[in-house]
Order: structure tokens, then sequence, then C-alpha cells
């Protein structure tokens, strides 16, 4: 492929992940209202088990997105943590440095990519467009769900399991490392427990 297609490719990539952002950084949506207004409810005092029962869950979500209806289930209550730290502020601002986080989550994992597969050329251009075109991360964003979140949190466990760039003269910190966030995925997506435990018997430990 020639230098002026990828050039192509890459002004393309750039200007469909670029074009939605400031509305998704602003806009009420399922997902991240969710986990905001559980975190406000856990600020509050209230027993999140109750946030399973949907009619109940979606009045409270209208409380702060008037416009939005989802559900809590299958979540677990501790899913809540992720949105504790921008529940104190007010909802579209919240929204907005959610957005940000991601974005900043989503930068470490491609310069995570650069550090383990050193492309070079070419292949740094489509290793970039490949983040950019590839439609699992735009819909977090659109959305504001959290599993940008739990692809660093991934990213972690492997670069520990793996044995990070200066890390191997540390292999209790890499188990730490690995169980702390195994610990931090289990307790926030359940669903993701055979597969970190299938592999991980070490970082089991630390758990």
């Amino acid at each position: 492929m020639t230098t002026s297609l990828l050039a192509l490719l890459l002004s393309v990539g750039l200007w469909s992940f670029l074009r939605p952002l400031p509305s998704a950084a602003t806009r009420p949506s399922v997902g991240f209202s969710s986990y905001y207004t559980a975190a406000r409810l856990l600020r509050e005092g209230t027993e999140l088990t109750s946030a399973w029962e949907d009619d109940w869950f979606g009045r409270e979500i209208r409380r702060f997105a008037p416009t939005v209806s989802d559900i809590w289930r299958p979540n677990p209550p501790s899913a809540a943590l992720l949105a504790l730290p921008v529940s104190w502020f007010a909802y579209r601002t919240a929204r907005v440095l959610w957005t940000v986080g991601s974005l900043l989550i989503l930068l470490a994992l491609w310069w995570w990519s650069i550090r383990t597969l050193r492309p070079r050329g070419r292949e740094l251009v489509w290793l970039l467009a490949l983040f950019l075109l590839f439609d699992p991360f735009r819909a977090c964003l659109w959305y504001g769900q959290v599993y940008i979140a739990l692809a660093g949190l991934l990213t972690l466990v492997i670069r520990a399991e793996r044995g990070g760039e200066g890390a191997s003269a540390r292999p209790g910190h890499r188990t730490l490392v690995s169980g702390v966030a195994i610990g931090l995925l289990i307790a926030l997506k359940t669903a993701l427990l055979p597969l970190l435990l299938g592999d991980c018997s070490g970082a089991g430990d630390a758990l």
C-alpha cells in the first residue's frame, strides 16, 4: 500500500474517531448513566441490591438523566465503585471526565502496544488505524461504557503474568499487580471470572 493511501486511511480514522467525541462527552446515554446513578446511590447510603429492581432503578436514573432508560442487572453492586470518583460532580461534568479518563486509558493501551509489538513505519500506522477504527472502542466512548477501563486492567494482568519490562527480577511485585487487577476485574464484572482464573493461578495468591 502506498504512503498516500496509508495517510488517507489514517486521516479517515482520525476524523471518524474525533468527530463524535464532543457530543459523546456530554450526551446522556445508557451505560454511563447506570454507573453514575449507582455511584450516587452508594454515596447516599442506599442498599445497592435494590438496583436490581428495574423499575425502581429506572426512576433513579431519571433523577440525573431524564431521557435515559436503563437497568443495572447483571452488574454486581461493587461495579458502582467505577464511577465513584466522578459521582461528586454534576452529571454533565462527570460525563466529560469519564470520557477523558477513557481516552487516557486508550492512549496508554496504544502506547503499551507500541512498546510490546515495536512496529515500524507502515506497521505503526496500521496499529494506530486499528485503534481509531475499532468500533467497540468508539462505542464505549459514545455510550460511556466501562470496557476500555477493563481492557486496561486486563493489560496489567497480561503484562504482569508475562513479566513486564524491567520487572523480571521482582516476581512478587508482578504477582501483586496481577492479583490486584484480577480482584478488581472480578469485583467489577463477575462474568469475567472463568476467563481470569483459567490461567492465572500464580496471581491468585495475591487475591
